[in-house]
């Protein structure tokens, strides 16, 4: 067995998505390799994150930040002087052979790439997500805003690591340095299968009605559950026998509760949890 490597993962999310799940596949089998020391920075609100890290690697060394991402990060990163010379204290205390940068999008956990080039530590950013920044922006002078702001945030890591081909022609579109592709892994032995009869009978559905799932972070700027439920209940309104099924959690959750309960439709909107 060679020498030891010190990694530092760092995120800084409140929530739990897609891209921390496919960190902890990751962690799972770097703990099986048993040649690492793993810290990980994370935010005290991801309690999800937080819970599944001590139990996936007991050994882990998890450090807690105050600093959590947030609408704007784009701009805030820039703004936050204070946190990221904290979090460059924090990285040299470590003193990482590597730092990787859980992102999501390239504005999520920016502070850590910053802080990263600012430490001078060797940083990779984990990026599912690389799109232009017109899909994230309201209006086409903020997207245009965006993009200015984020470009340079792809040229800081040593190494972008996305998660199709399509994402990295994007990527590489955008910085000049290595970019790889590492798909999502799912371990299918782990699913729950469940028969599709079983299922509608369960929530009560006719051999005529129609069921739509939606799966996602329930997060209205982003995912938009908001636009679907208006659009369950205007198509229940012209007679369409149709139901939504929610799996996920999310920030906007009660808000989503809330709208399906003014709309009338809380018997044709079933909730299935993260």
């Amino acid at each position: 067995m060679g020498p030891v490597k010190k990694l530092l993962f760092y995120d800084d999310a409140p929530n739990f998505g897609g891209h921390e799940l496919m960190t902890l596949r990751l962690l799972e089998q770097l703990a099986l390799q048993g040649d690492h020391e793993i810290t990980f920075i994370a935010s005290r609100q991801n309690i999800q994150l937080l819970g599944k890290l001590a139990d996936i690697v007991p050994s882990i060394r998890i450090m807690l930040t105050s600093y959590t991402s947030g609408r704007g990060q784009w701009l805030r990163s820039y703004l936050s002087p204070k946190p990221l010379l904290q979090l460059r204290r924090l990285i040299l205390g470590v003193e990482p052979d590597l730092l990787v940068v859980v992102q999501g999008g390239i504005a999520l956990s920016s502070l850590g790439i910053l802080a990263g080039r600012l430490a001078r530590v060797r940083t990779l950013s984990y990026l599912p997500m690389t799109h232009a920044e017109s899909l994230f922006a309201p209006t086409p002078w903020r997207a245009k805003l965006r993009q200015l702001m984020v470009k340079p945030f792809y040229s800081l890591p040593h190494c972008l690591v996305t998660i199709s081909p399509r994402m990295a022609a994007y990527a590489t579109q955008r910085r000049h340095a290595v970019v790889r592709v590492v798909e999502n892994g799912i371990v299918l032995p782990k699913l729950m299968q469940e028969s599709r009869p079983a299922t509608r009978a369960a929530i009560g559905l006719a051999d005529d009605e129609r069921l739509l799932l939606m799966v996602g972070r329930i997060e209205f700027w982003q995912k938009r559950h908001d636009l679907a439920v208006q659009s369950l209940a205007l198509a229940r309104s012209k007679g369409a026998r149709v139901h939504l099924m929610v799996v996920g959690a999310g920030p906007d959750e009660q808000a989503l509760r809330a709208q399906v309960q003014a709309l009338g439709v809380s018997d044709a909107v079933h909730w299935r949890g993260w």
